[in-house]
This record gives C-alpha cells, structure tokens and sequence, in this order.
C-alpha cells in the first residue's frame, strides 16, 4: 500500500513539471526560505552559465529519497543565485543539467580494505572527494537511526516545519541524513573550499568544510551557509550533513560535531544515498530576454479581477484591491513563506532600503574560485499588492498531506521591458560578469507573503465559493520601477501549464508609484 504522505508518480511528476516549468517559481523551499538556504547551502553541482537550475535539481532529487511530507514544499526549488544554494524560475531554452546514477565497478581487494572508512581525496587547489563504501555487516543493518545532539548554541530551537535548527543569533544548522547502500558506494564532490578541519575522534569521522562564499570582499552575512560539515558514524553506513550559517562561532560548530550521537530509533530519519554526476559546458553569461513583447500579456490596473483555470482543476479568480511603492519596510514582517522576518538590516542611515550588487567571475570550483570585480550600490523599493482570492470551484483548496493535496501556491515574480523576462535573471547578469551576492534582496523579487488563511509554505487554502486574503510585496531596484511589470499570478511567463487561453495579466509598477 502507498504511503500516503507520498504523492504518487502522476503526482510527484506534476509537482517537478511545475518546479522546473519555464519561469515558474518556486516550489521547494519562497525563494529566501524556500530558496536562499538552499541556494546557499547546494554547491554540488559545478558553477556554470545555467548552474542557477543544477542546484537544486540536486535538492529535488534529495528530497524525494527522504520522502516527501508536505508537497507544496517543493515549490521553490528551482531558482537559484549565481553563487550559493529555501526557490523558483528556471529558464526552458538552456539546457538542464543532468543527474546520473553512477553505477560502481566490481571491487578490488585493495578497495575491500577501504570499506567502512570514509575516504578523503584532494583534486585540484580548491575541491575535495568523499568517498565511502559500507562493509556487508553495515549495508545489512536494518535498525534504524537518528542523530541525538547533546551540545546545541545557546537559544536554539527546532522548527516544526521543516526540522531546521534556528539559533539564537537568527542563523540555523540545517541537518541532512543518509543512508549509503552497497549497491552505491558514496562519491560526493565538495567544491570553492579555501580551508579544511579534521575534526575526527573515535566514534566519528568528521570534517568541516570552510567554503569560499563567505570571504566575498570580506563582506559579512551571518546567515550565509559558509561551511558545511561530514560526518561519518564509524560502524554504520550512516552519514549526517550539516550546513551551518556564519553567526554560529567555530568552537560551536566543533561542540555540535562532538555532542553529535547516533542513536537507535523507531523510524528511519535518514534517506538513501545516491551520487550525483557533474555536467560540464561554458561560464559564458548569456542576455536574459524571453523572446516576448507586451503583446503577450494583459495589461491590468487596481480593481481588476481575472480568472485563472487550472490543470488541477482549481478555479480562481483573482481581484487587486490596492497596490503601492514603498522606500522601507513599514508593515512587512515576514518572508515570501509567510514567517517570521526581519530586514532591518538593509536600511540606511535615512530609513531607506539599500543593497550592494558584486559582480565576478564564477570559478570551477577545483583550480578556480569566484572573484569579484565589479560592485554596485543601489536603492531599492518594495513594492506591495493587495489581493483577495476567490474559489469559484466546488472544491476546498488546501493542503491535505494524507491525500497529497495541495493549497494554492502563491508566487508572484517581476517582469522586466524591454527584455520581457524575469527581473531576477536580468539583474544576475551585468554584461560577461555573474551576480555573486548571497543577499535576499540582490538575488530576490519575492518578498514577503501575508494571508489570512496560510496553507504550508508559499500557499493559501480557500474554501469552496468563499475568498482569502492575500498581501505580497516584491522588491526592486528605484531606478528600475518603470520598467517593471508584477506578474502576480505567476504563470504569465509559462502559460502551457494551465487552461487559460488568454493572456496572463500583469501589472505596470509605474502606475502605482
């Protein structure tokens, strides 16, 4: 019988269509939340012109061996920052990376001895390879486990939502558990690491991986997942992955990789094992433009409402009450899942919104790292749409994990003319040179999402014939805002995924300043 936490395959493939559908976003984790951590956290796939989708190609696929809780959690998955590693928009006309199951050759005698050992190899200045191979006694071993932390900073807790550990300081330690089969030994490539600790004692082997990210200019963002961490139980086939931000001090990280215990447990916590190949082409930054012009669009205005058919027969309608440029953060608390956030730190001396772009060059990862050599500074606005959701169907929309459905995601991005593509696609690049910041609001359009009736993530639940409340506020760069367009539905650059037949709106932001 299946699980019915899990979707089904029709279901399952649905939801990775909608993650990696042309210019759809997120779905995995709101693109701070839901991408930002992931972004930053998932250099394991080489840095390339289209390493925005390898990844978190990477992260889908590791979210489904865990097993999938809450489906509406992989929405934004698939847009990612130039640099780093929550989630959303990816472009159809490049080509997508692969992911290949590697398939291990017969082993030698000499390999034999080596089973049971996590092996570390050098390749090149800047890249490391794990390697490990269970013994047959560990490979058979059918109790499960679970990671017990006996040191945690202080003021930590752990959220319910997603399992990460949120530290006092406003970082978090993001845990990752697996389980490597015989049948495919782990070979895991760890690339831009400019500094590396052995941290190993009897019942572990461990190490910590300073990543490159971190040390951009030497500009600080305490919640960039600057290191990542290995470690092995020795006995077990059994490996935990840690990210860690950058407010949490080394002598911490060591008391968390020493306090960490494996102990027996009821249900499996960890996932299995599977390598993932690189793929290889050129760190040419191509022109974002998506071959459209505002022919292609409805053109709307406050007080207007439009209808939207879906393929998962949710019918909507969607109705702009108000909408409106701000040049702070007043009456947005918080993030485009819906939590809890503070920006606070992106203001100025004059209560205005600042950020700094950096620009470089994007390394291999083995004999290369990033360098940067161009930086920006930029004012930027929000700009906030009032909107109320309305089902017109005779179905409730809400998340049900039991029978694996879905709320209604909400994913609003900003369009940029002349191009008529993605802002944030045409913000990353700056003529040959790659956008390598960290920071939510130079990699990010979607801010923050408000609602009265939040379903899990980036989504609502809307009651048969009744309505929902929804805020979002997007942020931009102020020289840019006539240029710009909301697209709040979200589909208006990918219009094969859903019924409607007519042109998706979109909102013209100088008409609201």
């Amino acid at each position: 019988m299946r699980n019915k936490g899990i979707p089904s395959k029709k279901e399952w493939d649905k939801i990775v269509d909608e993650a990696f559908s042309s210019d759809k976003k997120h779905d995995f984790s709101v693109r701070y939340e839901l991408r930002r951590e992931d972004i930053q956290k998932g250099n394991i796939m080489k840095k390339t012109t289209n390493h925005i989708k390898r990844r978190y190609i990477s992260m889908v696929a590791a979210a489904a061996a865990v097993v999938i809780g809450a489906p509406i959690s992989i929405y934004a998955i698939s847009r990612a920052i130039p640099t780093s590693s929550p989630m959303a928009e990816v472009e159809n006309e490049e080509e997508i990376a692969t992911q290949t199951v590697i398939t291990p050759e017969e082993p030698t005698e000499a390999e034999d001895e080596t089973k049971g050992v996590l092996q570390l190899e050098k390749n090149g200045e800047y890249q490391y390879i794990l390697r490990f191979t269970p013994t047959d006694e560990e490979a058979n071993d059918e109790q499960n486990y679970d990671v017990e932390y006996t040191f945690l900073p202080e003021g930590t807790y752990q959220r319910e939502h997603d399992f990460k550990y949120v530290v006092g300081t406003g970082g978090g330690i993001t845990p990752i558990k697996y389980r490597v089969s015989a049948a495919t030994p782990m070979i895991e490539k760890v690339g831009s690491i400019v500094k590396l600790d052995d941290v190993s004692n009897d019942e572990k082997t461990a190490y910590i991986f300073y990543r490159q990210e971190n040390m951009y200019l030497g500009a600080e963002d305490t919640n960039s997942f600057g290191r990542v961490v290995w470690i092995h139980f020795k006995g077990t086939n059994f490996m935990l992955q840690l990210y860690l931000t950058d407010d949490i001090s080394d002598d911490d990280v060591r008391s968390v990789i020493d306090g960490a215990k494996l102990v027996p447990s009821e249900e499996q916590a960890a996932g299995i094992w599977f390598n993932r190949e690189e793929s290889t082409d050129t760190n040419s930054v191509q022109p974002a433009t998506s071959g459209k012009s505002i022919d292609d669009f409805t053109v709307v205005s406050v007080g207007d409402t439009v209808k939207e058919e879906r393929e998962d027969e949710n019918n909507i309608e969607i109705t702009v009450n108000d909408a409106w440029v701000q040049d702070n953060f007043d009456g947005i608390t918080t993030d485009g899942c819906g939590w809890d956030a503070d920006y606070s730190e992106f203001l100025g001396e004059d209560g205005k919104i600042y950020e700094t772009y950096y620009y470089g060059t994007v390394g291999d990862g083995i004999n290369t790292i990033d360098e940067i050599t161009d930086t920006v500074k930029t004012q930027k606005k929000v700009i906030v749409l009032d909107l109320t959701y309305k089902n017109v169907g005779d179905e409730d929309i809400f998340e049900d994990r039991e029978n694996c459905k879905l709320g209604c995601n909400i994913f609003p991005s900003l369009i940029i003319a002349p191009q008529w593509d993605c802002y944030w696609r045409v913000k990353a690049s700056n003529t040959d040179k790659m956008l390598l910041n960290h920071s939510k609001l130079a990699c990010e359009d979607f801010l923050s999402l408000e609602s009265d009736n939040k379903s899990g993530k980036n989504a609502i639940n809307i009651p048969a014939g009744g309505e929902t409340h929804v805020r979002i506020s997007l942020v931009a760069d102020a020289d840019d805002l006539d240029d710009l367009y909301v697209d709040y539905t979200g589909h208006a650059m990918n219009h094969s995924y859903y019924k409607n037949s007519e042109k998706y709106p979109i909102l013209p932001v100088k008409d609201i300043k």
